[in-house]
C-alpha cells in the first residue's frame, strides 16, 4: 500500500513540475504547412478527406486546429465560412492556456469574419483580439487585415471618427510589410472616411497619394470612382456623379446606389430615383433603413408629405431594431465566449487528480499486464493505416499534377489562338467586320471544336448587342483588347466597358458564370486527349 501512495505522490510532483507538450495530428500539420506555402487547394483536400468519425474522436486541441485550418482554407478559396467551426475554435482557445498566438489569432479572426457577414458590429471586438495575437507572433499580413476590417465595419456604420485611426494603423503596418497594394487600399479607404467626415482637403490628399500608386484598370478602381463621385456631388456636378457611379465595377455596390440617388435628387429626376430604389435588393437591415430614408427624402422633395412621413417612420423603426439586435448580440457573445480563462493552478490540480488516479489503477492492475499482448498487432495495424494515408495523399497529389498540366495546356493554346488571329489579320486588312468576327471564331474552334457556337447559343440571350458576346468569347481565349477592338471596330475602352458589365448581365438571368463554363468545356476536351 505504501508503494501505491509513493507512486501517487511522485506522479503529482512530476505533473506540477512539468507541462505536457501538445502534439498535433500529422494530417493537420500537413494541411497547415500547405496553407503557409500557399497551396490552399491541397490543404482543403487534406482537411476534407478526414472522415467525420475521425474528427469526432480527435483530441480537443486537434479539433480546434482542424476548425481553424478548415475555415482558413475555405476563406482562401472564397467559400462560405462555417459558423460552427469558428465557435469550436474560439471555445478551445478561450478556455485553455495553450501558447499558440498564430492559430489563436486565426480563431478570433474568423469568428470576426462570421459576425461581420451577419452584420454584427461585435465583430470588431474579435478583430481587436486577433490583432493583438498577430502582433505577438509578428504576422504583419493578418495584423493589417484586422485593422482594415475594423475600419471597414466602422465606416459602414458611418462611425468615421473610429474608422480613420483604424485605417491609419493599417497604413503603418502595410508600409512595415513593404506592401504597396495594402498601403494604397488604406489610402483610398482613409480618403473616403475623411470625405464622409466633410474634411475635403484631407480626403483629396489621401486620394492623390493612392492614385499615384496604382494605374488605371485595377481592382481598386471601385474605391477611386466612389471617391470621385463624392467629390463631384459636393460640387453639384450631378452628371459626373452618375458617370463615375456607372464606372464602378459592381452594379450592386450600395455606395454607388446611394450616390446615384443623391444625383437624381439634385437633378430633380424623382421618378428615376424611385425606380432605382425599388429595383435594389438590400443585403441587411442597415441598407434597408438607408433606402427608406432616401425614399422619405424623395417624397419630401415632391411635396408628398404623407409618404415622406411613412418612410421616415419605417427608417426610425429599423434603426431602433438594429440597436436592439446589436445590444442583444453583444450580451450573448460576451456571456458565451468571454469567459475568464481558468486559473492555471486549477488545471494543475486537475492533472494531479487524474494522473494520481491513473497511477493507482496502473499499480493495482500490474499483475494483469501480461494479458495485454496485442501491442504488436496494434502496431501493425497503425503501419497499415499510415501506408493507406500516404497512398491517399499521393493520389491527391496526382490529381493536382494532372490539373496543373491541363492549366498549362490551356495557357499555351490561348497564346496560339492569339498568334493565329494576329497573322490572319496581317495577311488581309480588307476584311469586313463580319469576316473578322468569323475569322476569330474559326481560330478558336480550330483548337476547341464548336465551342463558339455552343457559347453563343447559351449566352446569346444575355445581350442585345452582338459585340458583347464577341468581346467575352475573345477575351476568354487569349485575344487581346487591341485585337478585339480591331475586330468589332470599337475602341479598347469600349471593349473594356463591355467586359466589365457582361458578368452582371449573365448573373441577372441566373446562368452559369462564363469563365466557369468555358473552363469546364476546355477541361473536358483536354481530359480526353
Amino acid at each position: 500500500m505504501r508503494y501505491i501512495i509513493f507512486y501517487i505522490l511522485f506522479f503529482a510532483l512530476v505533473t506540477i513540475g512539468c507541462k505536457k507538450e501538445i502534439v498535433y495530428a500529422d494530417s493537420l500539420l500537413r494541411a497547415d504547412q500547405a496553407l503557409v506555402s500557399g497551396e490552399d487547394s491541397v490543404a482543403l483536400d487534406i482537411l476534407l478527406s478526414i472522415e467525420d468519425n475521425t474528427i469526432d474522436t480527435m483530441a480537443y486541441h486537434d479539433r480546434a486546429l482542424y476548425a481553424v485550418l478548415l475555415n482558413q482554407a475555405l476563406d482562401r478559396m472564397d467559400y462560405e465560412l462555417d459558423d460552427s467551426l469558428a465557435r469550436v475554435a474560439v471555445d478551445y482557445y478561450l478556455n485553455t492556456d495553450v501558447q499558440d498566438p498564430y492559430h489563436e489569432g486565426l480563431s478570433y479572426f474568423y469568428m470576426g469574419h462570421v459576425l461581420k457577414e451577419q452584420s454584427d458590429i461585435s465583430a470588431i471586438n474579435w478583430y481587436k483580439d486577433a490583432k493583438d495575437k498577430f502582433i505577438e507572433c509578428g504576422n504583419l499580413r493578418y495584423e493589417f487585415l484586422c485593422w482594415n476590417y475594423m475600419g471597414n465595419i466602422s465606416a459602414t456604420r458611418r462611425s468615421f471618427n473610429n474608422s480613420i485611426p483604424f485605417f491609419k494603423n493599417g497604413i503603418i503596418v502595410a508600409k512595415k510589410a513593404g506592401s504597396d497594394y495594402y498601403t494604397c487600399a488604406e489610402y483610398l479607404a482613409l480618403s473616403l472616411s475623411y470625405f464622409s467626415r466633410e474634411d475635403i482637403d484631407s480626403s483629396i490628399v489621401y486620394l492623390d497619394s493612392a492614385r499615384a500608386m496604382f494605374p488605371i484598370a485595377t481592382i481598386m478602381d471601385n474605391e477611386y470612382y466612389i471617391i470621385k463621385a463624392n467629390l463631384a456631388l459636393r460640387d453639384s456636378n450631378y452628371y459626373e456623379v452618375l458617370l463615375y457611379c456607372d464606372s464602378v465595377d459592381n452594379n450592386n455596390d450600395f455606395r454607388a446606389l446611394d450616390l446615384k440617388i443623391d444625383a437624381f435628387l439634385g437633378l430633380k429626376s424623382y421618378d428615376d430615383a424611385q425606380r432605382l430604389l425599388a429595383e435594389h435588393h438590400y443585403d441587411d437591415l442597415f441598407q434597408e433603413a438607408i433606402i427608406y430614408s432616401q425614399l422619405s427624402e424623395v417624397y419630401k422633395m415632391q411635396g408628398k408629405i404623407d409618404s415622406a412621413l411613412y418612410y421616415s417612420e419605417k427608417y426610425s423603426s429599423i434603426i431602433e431594431t438594429i440597436d436592439i439586435q446589436e445590444n442583444e448580440a453583444n450580451l450573448v457573445i460576451k456571456e458565451y465566449f468571454r469567459k475568464k480563462k481558468p486559473n492555471g493552478i486549477a488545471y494543475i490540480w486537475l492533472y494531479v487528480f487524474v494522473g494520481s488516479l491513473f497511477i493507482a489503477l496502473l499499480v493495482a492492475g500490474f499483475a494483469h499486464w501480461r494479458h495485454f499482448k496485442q501491442k504488436g498487432e496494434i502496431n501493425r495495424y497503425e503501419v497499415e493505416v499510415n501506408a493507406l494515408k500516404d497512398e491517399v495523399f499521393k493520389h491527391i497529389q496526382e490529381i493536382h499534377n494532372r490539373q496543373k498540366q491541363v492549366d498549362e495546356s490551356i495557357i499555351l493554346i490561348r497564346k496560339l489562338i492569339g498568334r493565329d488571329i494576329a497573322l490572319k489579320l496581317q495577311e488581309d486588312d480588307s476584311l469586313t467586320k463580319s469576316q473578322r468576327v468569323k475569322l476569330m471564331y474559326y481560330c478558336i474552334d480550330k483548337y476547341f471544336p464548336k465551342i463558339t457556337a455552343t457559347l453563343i447559343d447559351y449566352y446569346g440571350q444575355c445581350f442585345t448587342d452582338d459585340d458583347d458576346i464577341v468581346c467575352i468569347i475573345g477575351n476568354a481565349f487569349g485575344v487581346t483588347y487591341k485585337q478585339i477592338a480591331t475586330i468589332i471596330c470599337k475602341s479598347e475602352s469600349s471593349v473594356n466597358m463591355k467586359l466589365r458589365r457582361s458578368p452582371q448581365k449573365i448573373e441577372a438571368l441566373g446562368l452559369i458564370d462564363f469563365n466557369t463554363k468555358v473552363q469546364e468545356y476546355i477541361s473536358s476536351i483536354l481530359g480526353h486527349l
